[in-house]
């Protein structure tokens, strides 16, 4: 996907202090302006630019975003080597790191997960449940 550069022209939006760049996907450009021509057909009282449809687009985002949306943006940049490295950085200052990363670790590189806590002892026959059982007498 190639990025390209969309640009307020200080024209267009008549505070030059208040213009911001940013790069968009050409795919993205042609979808504002798109949206764009869709505003400005048979609109005869004025004219929306393309940096006016987009500055729409984001604020009404903003406004009305919700974590699933959220979740659905960070699932389409998700890096593993990126997420790799923050558990590396976690571990190493000694923050806590959730244990089934840590048994997945364990397990790519041993075999099996080590884990660290204590196994619980199982029962036995010899054991009791609140009351003494007298041994047999030969």
């Amino acid at each position: 996907m190639e990025a390209r550069e969309l640009k307020a022209d200080s024209k267009e939006d008549g505070q030059k202090g208040n213009v911001m760049r940013i790069f968009v996907a050409r795919e993205t450009e042609a979808i504002l302006s798109a949206i764009t021509e869709d505003v400005n057909r048979n609109f005869e009282a004025g004219r929306a630019t393309r940096s006016d449809v987009a500055n729409y687009i984001l604020t009404r985002f903003r406004n009305e975003q919700t974590e699933n949306d959220l979740q659905l943006i960070r699932a389409e940049h998700f890096n593993v080597a990126t997420q790799m490295e923050a558990i590396l950085k976690k571990i190493k200052n000694g923050e806590k790191v959730p244990q089934s990363v840590m048994d997945a670790i364990s397990e790519s590189y041993l075999g099996f997960a080590a884990s660290t806590k204590k196994a619980k002892k199982t029962l036995n026959d010899k054991s009791t449940v609140g009351r003494l059982i007298e041994s047999e007498k030969v």
